[in-house]
């Protein structure tokens, strides 16, 4: 091991070009709960190459090599090793961090290539410290003149652009150090609470939209996670429009960080939707704003033509976000239309035939042919035409699994989205797992799904639309209803039993990935096609096909009874 590293400690005093080599890159993640860091770097041309990995100690560079002796590597570096890259030019770097804590620099050196430095690649903070720093902070009897000073002293080490601050003066140091306040369960908090008080502080003292607009930019992931609408001034308030936002915000109470993200994100809203030039972004709105407005807009998804609501939307004017979110309400209302249930085959007729795509155990025609249960007591006012799905939908609101829209409503025949249906699986099947994360950029930790979306993440049951976004709002398709079903039954491990073949007509227009899942669910009895000997896999599922579908799950599975 010694002469390892004498070997190395040689190799390194001779290294000295630090150019860095096209296309290289990095991504580093660290687990908060047991401080594994996990590093991915790929380097084109570096494909199969070994390499020298060396992770440089906080405030260490390649000009404190030459200085060091054989027995202070370690004073210089936090880790060093060799690796190999894969045939894609990848290489991953693992290990418990347990050093010091501030900015690492990470170089690599393929064999036979320069050196790629990466300056301040992560920031670790040990627990031990973050500990001793937030117990100093957050002391009651800790003053602001006491935090600063933990600012000023710690700051760097903590990740903190203290810099910032060289040009406040020292009232205005006090006055950031006040708007933060004095209670943080982590450094995380307290970083995101100290970069939205330097935009406080620039829209307070409004010079210009240049300016103001290099620190929404500069700490904008910091602003996004304590705003749940803060994707909305990215997409919705052009350059021409700032300088009117941040007059807006300028005569706002911006006193401490909980009135700031409430001033920030009501007037994003409000500037937002006067800056939509098309309708239908006003739908993007309303759904940004559900969690931060506290409102829940089933009733305006269920609309089948949003059109009129969202265009007296666009031309109104609102004092406010909450006036916002009731004007919603009441367009809802006035332009909902009344329809005629007219029954066929005991089912509301809808565009595509419904109630048999969930029939399990009986016959088609009998399923169509259904009454409503005897001596059940329907919670929902709007089930009472759908019998095949009234005891699924009783049986599960009962055990808690799902709710309805409203106190009466249920509104069976909506389309359920990914999020709504995630929840459903997880109450059914799971306990929510309130540690599990989930890096989706259209799911906050803020909104209510988050966990559930999270927790069926972890188990492998579900995946995003893509790596980046889970598809928040999007309907949920029959195909992949049944492979999440198919999957959360594997994961659960409810053992079933097969008890039908059944090929659809249009078994070719099922996708690859989710033919197994079709398969399986369509052969425990669980979901059957239509009476045309289709099962539509692209079809939207609706809100009491997927009700029933979890019921028969459970019922088969012996996990309740019937």
């Amino acid at each position: 091991m010694k002469k390892h590293i004498c070997l190395i400690f040689i190799s390194l005093v001779t290294i000295f070009c630090m150019c860095t080599v096209a296309l290289a890159d990095i991504n580093v993640r660290i687990d908060p709960e047991t401080q594994a860091l996990n590093a991915q770097i790929t380097i084109k041309g570096a494909e199969n190459k070994m390499a020298s990995i060396e992770v440089f100690n906080p405030g260490k560079s390649t000009s404190d090599i030459s200085a060091m002796s054989s027995g202070g590597v370690m004073t210089v570096f936090d880790y060093i090793k060799e690796g190999k890259f894969d045939s894609l030019g990848k290489l991953t770097i693992s290990y418990i961090l347990d050093g010091e804590s501030g900015y690492h620099s990470i170089r690599v050196t393929p064999d036979g290539m320069e050196s790629v430095m990466y300056s301040d690649a992560f920031l670790f903070v040990s627990p031990q410290y973050e500990a001793e720093f937030l117990s100093s902070y957050c002391a009651s009897d800790a003053t602001n003149e006491i935090r600063l000073n933990l600012v000023n002293s710690a700051g760097s080490v903590l990740g903190l652009d203290i810099n910032e601050l060289s040009g406040y003066t020292h009232s205005q140091k006090l006055s950031l150090i006040d708007f933060m306040g004095k209670d943080f369960k982590s450094v995380s908090e307290l970083k995101t609470d100290f970069a939205c008080g330097i935009t406080a502080h620039h829209i307070k003292n409004y010079v210009s939209k240049e300016i103001t607009s290099k620190y929404f930019d500069k700490y904008k992931n910091e602003i996004k996670s304590a705003s749940p609408v803060f994707s909305l001034y990215e997409l919705y308030i052009p350059d021409e429009s700032k300088d009117s936002f941040y007059r807006l915000l300028n005569t706002s109470k911006l006193n401490n960080f909980t009135d700031y993200i409430n001033e920030v994100s009501d007037k994003i809203i409000l500037s937002s939707l006067k800056n939509l030039t098309n309708h239908q972004d006003v739908e993007n709105v309303i759904k940004t704003s559900e969690s931060h407005l506290g409102e829940d807009f089933s009733d305006y998804y269920s609309l089948s033509d949003k059109k009129q609501v969202n265009l007296d939307l666009i031309q109104e004017s609102f004092d406010t976000a909450k006036l916002f979110g009731k004007r919603v309400h009441e367009l809802v209302i006035k332009y909902k239309p009344q329809t005629n249930h007219s029954l066929q085959n005991g089912i509301t007729s809808p565009s595509v035939p419904s109630g048999p795509s969930v029939n399990v155990s009986v016959p088609m025609a009998s399923q169509t042919n259904a009454a409503p249960i005897e001596n059940q007591n329907i919670i929902f006012n709007d089930i009472k035409d759908f019998p095949w799905a009234q005891k699924a939908i009783t049986s599960l609101y009962n055990m808690g699994v799902l709710n309805g829209v409203s106190k009466d409503s249920f509104e069976p025949q909506r389309e359920i989205n990914r999020e709504e249906f995630t929840k459903l699986i997880v109450q059914a099947f799971f306990s929510p797992d309130k540690n599990a994360v989930i890096n989706f950029e259209d799911v906050s930790p803020s909104d209510w799904s988050y966990t559930y979306i999270a927790t069926a993440h972890s188990l492998g049951i579900i995946n995003g639309v893509s790596t980046d976004m889970f598809g928040v709002g999007q309907p949920i398709s029959r195909q992949d209803m049944a492979l999440i079903l198919y999957r959360a039954i594997n994961a659960a491990k409810i053992d079933l039993p097969q008890v039908q073949s059944i090929s659809f007509t249009d078994a070719s227009d099922v996708s690859p990935y989710a033919m197994d899942g079709v398969a399986a669910i369509s052969g425990y009895g669980i979901i059957n096609g239509f009476e045309d000997g289709s099962f539509a896999p692209r079809l939207s599922a609706t809100r009491a096909q997927a009700a029933k579908i979890i019921y028969e799950t459970l019922l088969k599975g012996g996990k309740l009874s019937d």
